[in-house]
């Protein structure tokens, strides 16, 4: 018996398991040490592949091709990943002889999020932003939002979230009236 799972390439395996242990010398070297058949499920006909350390890269169609020497079968899936960042941080920051802005940064996220920012009565001010994105070398996606206040406002909140439905992460920062910026 023979089960074959690879992406894009078939010479190019995600894991292969023939003649009953698995084949690591053409894997895929991207899958090395993340993949798994279980032999308990083998037994029973499971030939589910266990994937470790998930990456956005992981991403894609599947493809399994099972082949016990008289028939073969085929099979795909495919695998959604995504990545809830952390609670965006909100902190006030300003230039010399520049109005105040309020900054908001998150990181963690796959795919790309979105930042609203609202005003106290819940008004929608993002169009009044800056947001810039940036990836890290895992392809999980930081941003880093900011938005220039004046002093009679006094409540915002920076909403962060995946363009793909829920959950989403939000932050308020309420600027008490003794703030009085100062400048030298």
């Amino acid at each position: 018996m023979e089960v074959r799972w690879f992406r894009d390439a078939f010479e190019k395996p995600v894991h292969l398991y023939s003649f009953q242990k698995n084949i690591l010398g053409t894997q895929d070297s991207d899958y090395r040490g993340r993949t798994a058949l279980s032999p308990e499920a083998l037994q029973r006909g499971d030939i589910s592949l266990k994937l470790r350390n998930i990456r956005p890269s992981d991403r894609g169609i599947y493809t399994c091709l099972a082949d016990d020497g008289s028939q073969y079968e085929k099979g795909q899936t495919e695998v959604i990943v995504a990545a809830l960042g952390t609670q965006p941080s909100i902190s006030m920051d300003s230039a010399q002889g520049e109005q105040t802005r309020l900054v908001c940064r998150s990181e963690g996220w796959d795919p790309e999020p979105e930042v609203i920012w609202r005003d106290r009565d819940g008004n929608d001010v993002t169009s009044l932003s800056n947001t810039t994105l940036l990836r890290d070398s895992q392809g999980l996606r930081s941003v880093s939002s900011y938005i220039k206040i004046k002093q009679q406002s006094n409540v915002f909140s920076c909403l962060v979230r995946s363009k793909t439905p829920k959950p989403d992460w939000e932050s308020k920062l309420h600027i008490s009236s003794e703030y009085h910026m100062f400048v030298d």
